[in-house]
């Protein structure tokens, strides 16, 4: 089953929000992108598993607005997206650590009478305990969303480790502040060293950084093995390499791709069918690059 196909402009109404005054988190217009992945995988995964469960694991107040537009303008976090969804998930759980985030999403998920739970707290902790309250073979989807290395590979492992593997989606932040950590005018320090391990899958993320650093590879090329690395890393877990997808999503270009890499979403299913509907949202990874570029309007007015 794909993913199902609207129009640009619907699926831009089904992510505005109004805003209500509560904190926001603060987007750039390449985020949408991300929120669309979303938008167009949660309604088939709840259909055809007849509900599901899901777990946000950096959720943060519900309600976003983009920047770096004409005008202000809203759309949903993606735990407002989850829990918008139709049929629907059968429980969802979001995780923030910031408190005054965690309040506002509690007084915004408490609006719609659907089974949620917020939770204050970090996510290497929250989320492993979380995804083991999850009934052992019942379908399970779980979105990871850094923005540099705050997600621990040990803690996808423990993700990763029900009897059903659940669907993992997550943000490898490829160009973000995880760049930082890889210095190349000096040595990284001790701190730098310690995040970078407990990020990555394994220590072969070394190896890369040092032939990097000597010259021996390239920037671009640097990136493209780190990333293998990270999607290797799921292929240790139990996913089969088929069922493993990376989108590279970009700042806002030319039509047809062109822009400065941001970061990946790599996704990780057990299922044919979850990674059958993934490949078809991914496909669409440009349907939003029109609209971001002003080729149409960002959104409809209200």
């Amino acid at each position: 089953m794909a993913a199902r196909k609207i129009p640009d402009e619907d699926l831009l109404d089904e992510l505005t929000a109004t805003r209500d005054g509560g904190p926001v988190r603060q987007i750039k217009p390449h985020t949408l992108k991300k929120l669309a992945v979303l938008l167009l995988y949660f309604k088939p995964f709840t259909q055809i598993v007849k509900g599901g469960y899901y777990v946000d694991g950096m959720a943060g107040p519900g309600i976003c607005e983009v920047k770096d537009v004409p005008q202000a303008r809203f759309v949903w976090g993606s735990p407002l997206l989850a829990l918008r969804t139709k049929p629907g998930f059968e429980r969802c759980w979001f995780v923030e650590l910031d408190k005054k985030n965690k309040e506002a999403l509690e007084t915004r998920t408490s609006a719609i009478p659907r089974w949620s739970e917020v939770q204050l707290g970090d996510v290497n902790l929250l989320v492993p305990r979380i995804v083991g309250e999850v009934p052992p073979r019942a379908p399970c989807f779980c979105f990871l969303d850094p923005e540099a290395t705050e997600v621990h590979w040990s803690t996808v492992a423990q993700v990763a480790g029900r009897a059903k593997r659940p669907e993992i989606l997550i943000n490898f932040p490829l160009e973000m502040a995880f760049q930082r950590l890889l210095t190349r005018d000096r040595p990284m320090d001790a701190a730098s060293m310690e995040k970078a391990d407990r990020f990555f899958p394994t220590s072969e993320w070394k190896d890369v950084y040092q032939a990097y650093g000597d010259g021996v590879i390239t920037a671009g090329e640097a990136n493209e093995q780190y990333l293998s690395l990270y999607k290797k890393g799921f292929e240790g877990l139990g996913y089969k390499p088929d069922r493993i997808q990376s989108l590279l999503v970009k700042t806002p270009g030319q039509l047809g791709g062109k822009g400065h890499p941001l970061y990946h979403l790599i996704f990780a299913s057990d299922s044919d069918i979850g990674s059958h509907i993934m490949k078809h949202v991914m496909k669409r990874q440009n349907l939003l690059d029109h609209i971001i570029m002003g080729r149409l309007p960002l959104f409809r007015e209200a």
